[in-house]
């Protein structure tokens, strides 16, 4: 008997993209051939057909699902491809709305935005005549508050840009005896306001200039309130590359999380304590918001230090009403015959475990608000560990291998 048409009915509807076109004539060809042969072996045992057949079935079990078991093996890898690049395309076309939507969410408040300025500009000119070539201008009276009373000789600076085509503008002035600050003349715009306090704190706000006179909301800031509290630090690195490191440089952000309220922004500037192996502070020093961040990936590049003006202290005070987050871990390399210049490796951060011990778990580079906070607390001892896992001593070394300046 031919096995044939049972084969080629588990076989799914011809043809798919990616078939070869001999595919399904080579696994019915090779199935039926190898039925056939235990057909006959079958048959030396008894003389009925039909039980021939049942023993061949029950031995190799159905030939349609044989052959569509022969079929999708050939074919996974094409189907598979096949069913990834339709996902693909669905995520592509999801993609492609949400832009659509928030394009289409962006061009709406613009429209709004120019809707509302044309409305202040006609309640402006209403029964004037105004020559064409005469400009509109703006003037802002902005009150600065801390806690509710006025701050005085507080650095405010106004910049962004005017609704008319033209420069970026950008003023800088201190606020008056009454704790007030005036701009312009100033050409109508979206501009960012900024704030700055003695101790560097950085308050950013947006704000809207129409033309004429503008008279704002009052900008409140906090008032400084220090807790002094001591902080000592200790390094551990691994016996590897401790002898060849001179410097660690911690560099922290500080940040007041309980202050962002609305769309304003609080900016504090960066703390850089730079560390002997053995936990001494050498440095420390504030960094203005905005200097930069350091690379991620470990490099080498010679940077100055003045050691006659470094201190040797066990301990630092810092502001106990702050929080600090960790950003950027740097060793210093002594360079050979060169007293005061050091080669600089900058280190992926890792992520901690807990408040003051950091995990040698590598994750990615974090920076600023990747990490859990640190508070010095003015009523404990304050110890916060610094641990140089030991599958970055690899790195270290290495880079010391590739490096071609000498090192002491």
């Amino acid at each position: 008997m031919s096995w044939r048409e049972g084969i080629e009915a588990g076989l799914p509807p011809p043809p798919l993209d990616g078939e070869s076109g001999d595919l399904r004539r080579d696994i019915i060809d090779e199935l039926a051939d190898h039925l056939d042969c235990a057909m006959q072996r079958e048959r030396k045992h008894t003389d009925d057909d039909v039980a021939a057949q049942r023993a061949v079935i029950e031995r190799f079990g159905n030939p349609g699902r044989i052959a569509y078991r022969l079929w999708f093996d050939a074919m996974k890898e094409t189907i598979m491809s096949q069913r990834i690049s339709l996902v693909t395309n669905i995520v592509v076309a999801m993609a492609c709305i949400a832009i659509a939507l928030v394009a289409f969410n962006s061009l709406k408040q613009n429209t709004a935005l120019t809707d509302a300025l044309l409305a202040k500009l006609e309640s402006i000119g209403a029964g004037t005549e105004a020559k064409a070539s005469a400009p509109v201008w703006a003037d802002a009276t902005i009150p600065i508050l801390v806690d509710d009373k006025p701050a005085v000789d507080y650095l405010v600076t106004l910049l962004g840009e005017a609704f008319n085509p033209g420069k970026d503008e950008f003023l800088r002035h201190r606020t008056d005896a009454d704790g007030r600050v005036a701009f312009g003349p100033i050409r109508p715009g979206r501009y960012s306001l900024r704030v700055e306090d003695p101790s560097g704190l950085q308050l950013t706000t947006d704000t809207i200039l129409y033309p004429g006179h503008n008279e704002l909301d009052p900008v409140s800031l906090p008032a400084p309130k220090p807790q002094p509290a001591t902080v000592s630090f200790a390094v551990n690195l691994p016996e590897q590359i401790k002898n060849r490191i001179a410097f660690v440089r911690l560099k922290f952000a500080k940040h007041l999380p309980e202050h962002g309220a609305h769309n304003n922004q609080w900016h504090w500037p960066s703390l850089d304590v730079l560390l002997r192996p053995d936990g001494t502070v050498a440095q420390i020093q504030s960094v203005p918001v905005g200097g930069g961040r350091l690379p991620p990936q470990p490099t080498g590049n010679e940077e100055h230090i003045d050691l006659e003006a470094l201190e040797q202290r066990r301990t630092v005070e810092l502001d106990g009403a702050l929080t600090y987050r960790l950003a950027d871990i740097v060793l210093y390399v002594p360079i050979q015959d060169v007293a005061d210049r050091f080669v600089k490796i900058t280190l992926p951060l890792v992520r901690p475990r807990r408040a003051r011990q950091f995990s040698p778990q590598y994750i990615k580079p974090i920076y600023f608000g990747g990490l859990p906070p640190l508070r010095a607390t003015s009523t404990k001892e304050n110890v916060w560990q610094v641990q140089i896992p030991d599958w970055l001593v690899e790195t270290v070394e290495k880079h010391f291998e590739d490096s071609a300046i000498t090192r002491g």
